[in-house]
C-alpha cells in the first residue's frame, strides 16, 4: 500500500481514538473527526494517483486500493469523487 494511503489510515485511526477520548459528541471530538474527513477528501485523489502509478494486476490493485481507502475511513461517495477527480486530471475526460 502506498505511503499516502498508509498516512490516511494512520490519520483516521488517530482521529477515531482521539474522538473517543475527547467524546465523539463533544465539540472538540466532532471537530477532530471533521478535520480528518476534510484531509481524507483532499488527499484521496493523490493517494489513488500514487497507487495507480504502481499497477501490477488492475483488478487486484483496484480491490486493494478501494479496501485501503475504505480502511482509511473514506465512504463510497468520497471514493467515487476521488476516482472521478483522478480520471479527469489524468485522462482529461
Amino acid at each position: 500500500m502506498g505511503r499516502l494511503l498508509d498516512a490516511l489510515v494512520a490519520l483516521d485511526n488517530a482521529a477515531r481514538v482521539g474522538a473517543r477520548v475527547l467524546g465523539t459528541t463533544s465539540g472538540v471530538g466532532q471537530q477532530l473527526q471533521q478535520a480528518a474527513a476534510i484531509v481524507r477528501r483532499e488527499l484521496a485523489p493523490r493517494a489513488l494517483a500514487e497507487e495507480a502509478t504502481h499497477p501490477f494486476d488492475p483488478k487486484t490493485d483496484l480491490k486493494r486500493i478501494l479496501a485501503a481507502a475504505s480502511a482509511a475511513g473514506l465512504e463510497w461517495p468520497d471514493m467515487v469523487e476521488a476516482l472521478n477527480t483522478f480520471h479527469q486530471q489524468n485522462l482529461g475526460a
